[in-house]
């Protein structure tokens, strides 16, 4: 590709060019009914829905059942205005109703002078379908109302099912069945007897014995010559058995997405890098972001770091985040996915989520869980402010006895290890951060609690003779670059730890060290980037997707290793994972610079390094409408929309506004002018 693109449509219509060939839902359907939720319910209900049909089509299963309770009842009220009116509903259980204190049958006729209409739900959860779902009120105890959360959906209600069904064919290829990308669904076989069926994310993973299954395939028939899979499976690839097959589809999941963002550049790998990762991610988007969807098919808090950004970037599918930050943040007990590292990855984001979907009422709701969150780690601090987590409750089998996980391939160094510690400074911060972005009059403790862990960690870690932070706490400076002082210097940049020493001996102390997955790979790459290692995390990035688009991947594994084995198994590694969808926003970060740096997008960089590149082009949506940026080898043009304002070169230009900057190859100052307002 040798030509810039011209405008924002150029950018969409090219970069939609080069997506992989991945099924696009159909647009959503006007709704049946509006589904009314007691707060939290919808979230906590789908992610039990999830873990039950997980364990039920899967062979391996390692994940800790401690979320938040689904409640058996739920009332809803509404405030009538006066106005004589019938108004029918269905229930996800046995629904009874009282107007103004008297019970009526369903559905209730009102009269001018009815003044409120009380329905109580039993179900697990109870939810609620109306017409209207205006002014409606929701209780799980009957005296704290908060407004009911609303969901679209048909006769049933939505918690009970996955994302909006597409019929895809799965194409007849020597002894198997494929699809071009992965996807998570119920596999038709049309046959004249009863077929056999075996699955996999490879080739060979379809064509193993089924003692090394990782997903159960019983059939069953749904009509005569129509054999259905009992469970939805995660697959791309199929072997069907049997005699007289006449065709193999997939009634696959696949989300609707409204807003999607757009990267290209003048190179096509680097384009189909960011296609693949925006491909593994929407894969992944299943009712709430899932690690994989072959195994676990779960939302794990790890994945969801790299996921939600890339999302900002690629969909900007605000509700699938707020949907998984409530899912996972409501833990009965113990820590978040029982692993003390994945609360604090808990704090950290939700505060990602105001960097980029903005400071709304969810954030607002979800002020009191971080406080007790905070609240609960901090009981586990020492005198010196140090976690030391004690899980009295159920622990990934995973992390080390107390819980600490920190990535897949990283020794088991406890609560000693500095990684850890920096990551409780980190999330510290950002706790301070969100409640400070509300108000709260507990950030000022929180942010002071984390200034006082700031120079206990420097004191404890920080080896000024070696210019980088040492993998252990009080112990005396490591000689090699083992993976824990890599994971510590990744963790103290990310934090924002000031030490007033050269950057050099840190960078090198991420890039020599190792990283055990693509989840923590992410925060390396990050890390390079804020250090001005620009280069260096481009070409690392390149390198490991690259290789995996050598080999024919549709979307991202869960390691960047070739083979398949995990975890002790021949095709335990899952080929379409979520942590593994960071290109779709490290992209556009390394090449163009573009970033949010204010809340929503309120404010934002372009520091374009086109490096070997003619161009290099991106449109992401925000709260306040998209950004788009064309970079050229001596022309940058940004369109700003109202409400944000470009930080660029000292510089600030409000929105809304397409602004134009010529770089003079002879003259290092440039010319830049407002081209034209926008409407807002």
């Amino acid at each position: 590709m040798t030509k810039a693109p011209k405008g924002r449509d150029e950018v969409a219509a090219l970069a939609h060019h080069h997506r992989t060939a991945r099924p696009v839902a159909q647009p959503s359907p006007t709704p049946e009914h509006y589904w009314l939720y007691a707060p939290d319910q919808f979230e906590l209900a789908t992610a039990a829905r999830l873990l039950r049909e997980s364990r039920a089509a899967l062979t391996h299963v390692d994940y800790v059942d401690n979320g938040g309770r689904v409640a058996p009842v739920a009332w809803f009220r509404l405030k009538l205005g006066g106005t004589a009116t019938t108004i029918d509903v269905v229930a996800s259980g046995v629904a009874v109703a009282s107007l103004d204190g008297v019970a009526v049958a369903l559905p209730v006729e009102t009269s001018a002078s009815s003044r409120e209409l009380l329905i109580r739900v039993d179900g697990m959860p109870a939810a609620l379908g109306v017409t209207d779902p205006s002014g409606w009120l929701a209780s799980t105890d009957g005296d704290s109302w908060r407004a009911a959360g609303v969901r679209p959906g048909g006769d049933v209600a939505p918690h009970t099912h996955g994302e909006p069904i597409r019929l895809l064919e799965l194409a007849a290829i020597d002894n198997h069945y494929e699809l071009d990308v992965p996807a998570l669904g119920r596999i038709v076989i049309e046959a004249d007897s009863r077929p056999s069926l075996s699955t996999g994310e490879t080739i060979a993973e379809s064509l193993a014995d089924a003692a090394d299954a990782e997903s159960r395939h019983d059939l069953d028939e749904r009509s005569p010559g129509v054999w259905v899979s009992r469970h939805e499976l995660g697959l791309r690839y199929a072997r069907v058995g049997g005699s007289d097959i006449h065709r193999v589809s997939i009634e696959a999941r696949v989300r609707s997405v409204d807003e999607v963002g757009a990267f290209i550049t003048s190179d096509e790998t680097l384009n189909d890098i960011w296609a693949v990762a925006a491909a593994t991610l929407h894969t992944c988007m299943q009712s709430l972001v899932v690690d994989g969807i072959k195994r676990d098919r779960l939302p794990w808090q790890g994945d969801q770091i790299p996921a939600t950004i890339a999302n900002a970037y690629s969909f900007a599918d605000a509700q699938i985040v707020r949907d998984t930050i409530v899912a996972l943040g409501r833990p009965r007990e113990g820590y978040v996915n029982g692993i003390a590292d994945y609360s604090l990855w808990w704090l950290v984001n939700l505060r990602n989520y105001g960097l980029y979907f903005g400071i709304d009422d969810f954030v607002r709701d979800e002020a009191q869980a971080v406080v007790a969150i905070v609240t609960d780690l901090a009981r586990s601090t020492d005198e010196r402010g140090l976690l030391r987590p004690t899980p009295g409750s159920p622990v990934f089998a995973g992390a080390g006895p107390d819980g600490v996980f920190l990535d897949w391939g990283a020794p088991h160094l406890g609560a000693s290890a500095t990684a850890f510690q920096l990551l409780w400074l980190w999330a510290l911060r950002c706790a301070a951060e969100v409640l400070r972005s509300v108000d709260h009059p507990t950030a000022v403790n929180v942010s002071s609690r984390a200034n006082r862990l700031e120079g206990v960690l420097t004191a404890a870690a920080w080896s000024t003779k070696q210019g980088r932070w040492m993998s252990r706490l009080d112990c005396a400076p490591d000689t090699d670059l083992d993976t824990a002082s890599s994971l510590a210097n990744i963790m103290a940049v990310l934090a924002g730890v000031r030490v007033e020493h050269a950057a050099s001996p840190t960078a090198g102390a991420i890039l020599n060290g190792a990283t055990g997955t693509p989840f923590m790979r992410a925060s390396a790459l990050t890390a390079l980037r804020r250090l001005g290692e620009t280069d260096a995390a481009l070409a690392d990035l390149t390198r490991a997707y690259g290789a995996q688009l050598h080999e024919g991947a549709a979307t991202y594994a869960e390691e960047f290793s070739a083979t398949t084995a995990m975890y002790g198994r021949p095709f335990g590694k899952s080929q379409c994972h979520a942590w593994s969808s960071s290109p779709a926003f490290l992209l556009p970060q390394l090449i163009l610079g573009l970033e949010s740096i204010a809340d929503g997008w309120a404010e934002f960089t372009v520091n374009e390094r086109l490096g070997g590149l003619a161009w290099a082009a991106a449109t992401v949506s925000t709260p306040h409408g998209p950004i788009t940026v064309i970079a050229e080898r001596q022309l940058l043009r940004v369109w700003i929309p109202a409400g944000t304002v470009l930080v660029l070169e000292g510089r600030r230009i409000a929105g809304p506004a397409a602004f134009e900057h010529l770089r003079w190859p002879t003259n290092p100052t440039f010319s830049a002018s407002v081209l034209a307002k926008e409407s807002s």
